[in-house]
């Protein structure tokens, strides 16, 4: 038998055969934080361009997984506003977060922000799928460019996922925009809510009574964790391919092939699509039947994790 091991991501070769392991975030993703604003008053119309509070909230307000520790979600330079439409000053509505002077000075640049960081406890790593923000616009004046950026254990921010652009303003409907971008094997994340495009002096405020994260709690590394450990070329012409995997009863994966890495992931010819863990390591031997014939020169496998429908 000719062997090797492949880590996540990173195709290895053996007697022509390669394979990796691909995550689906969204058979796994459970809710990491989702921030409660019940808690926040409503404003007085004298509170209008007073600094808000620091914290925003407490850190118990995020409802944190288990497995993670959520810090009190603060802000830099941010303001209160009591207009709300069509109420306008001195009014506000309990329940939300009513903020401007995201752009000190009008300038474009987002100066200001909200932030949070996510930690995980010792033994065990974060992943994330999505974040999702409840807000709406009151005014021209406010930012349309909705957006995050994140740090990944101390490094630098960067964008997560796309700037979307929100056009509608007033009404007071919340609307909740998903973010989407895979961060895996962390340790810590601080997330930064930094809308774009405000305009002059960012007069328009935005409402915002949502905000959640998710993702996964691992135990372990994320790549360490759900990696190749083996590949095998039978004498039969059949494939052995061992891969540690998670515990669980309701824990499956599915293994894929191709002779080309180019072909889009949906042409991929499925071996198997309910493989059981077998616990820490799960083995699995793929026919030469259901092989190829002839066999290409490459040859490459996907191991795709997944979580059964109950």
């Amino acid at each position: 038998m000719n062997r090797s091991s492949a880590s996540i991501i990173t195709l290895a070769s053996i007697a022509s055969l390669a394979a990796y392991l691909l995550t689906t975030p969204a058979c796994n993703a459970e809710v990491l934080v989702n921030w409660d604003f019940s808690g926040i008053p409503a404003a007085d119309a004298g509170e209008e361009n007073m600094p808000q509070p620091n914290p925003l909230l407490e850190a118990d307000a995020a409802n944190a997984a288990v497995g993670i520790t959520a810090s009190a979600l603060d802000h830099l330079g941010l303001v209160y506003s009591t207009a709300v439409s069509p109420g306008g000053v001195g009014t506000s509505i309990e329940g939300e977060l009513n903020i401007k002077n995201f752009d000190r000075g009008g300038d474009g640049i987002n100066d200001n922000y909200m932030f949070f960081t996510l930690t995980a406890e010792e033994g065990k790593t974060l992943s994330i799928t999505s974040i999702v923000i409840d807000v709406w616009r009151n005014g021209a004046g406010a930012p349309d460019g909705m957006a995050f950026d994140v740090s990944v254990d101390g490094g630098d921010f960067e964008l997560f996922g796309d700037i979307i652009t929100v056009d509608d303003t007033g009404g007071g409907e919340y609307v909740p925009i998903e973010f989407n971008r895979s961060i895996t094997d962390a340790t810590s994340v601080e997330i930064r809510f930094t809308p774009r495009n405000a305009t002059a002096g960012s007069t328009g405020n935005l409402h915002i009574n949502g905000l959640r994260v998710e993702g996964e709690v691992v135990t372990g590394s994320g790549l360490s964790g759900f990696a190749i450990l083996d590949i095998a070329n039978g004498a039969d012409g059949s494939v052995t391919l061992t891969w540690r995997s998670k515990p669980g009863d309701d824990v499956n994966y599915t293994v894929l092939y191709s002779g080309d890495l180019a072909k889009p992931a949906s042409d991929w010819s499925e071996a198997n699509d309910s493989i059981p863990s077998a616990g820490e390591e799960t083995t699995y031997e793929i026919p030469a039947s259901s092989l190829p014939v002839p066999r290409p020169e490459s040859l490459y496998f996907v191991v795709k994790q997944g979580v059964q429908s109950l």
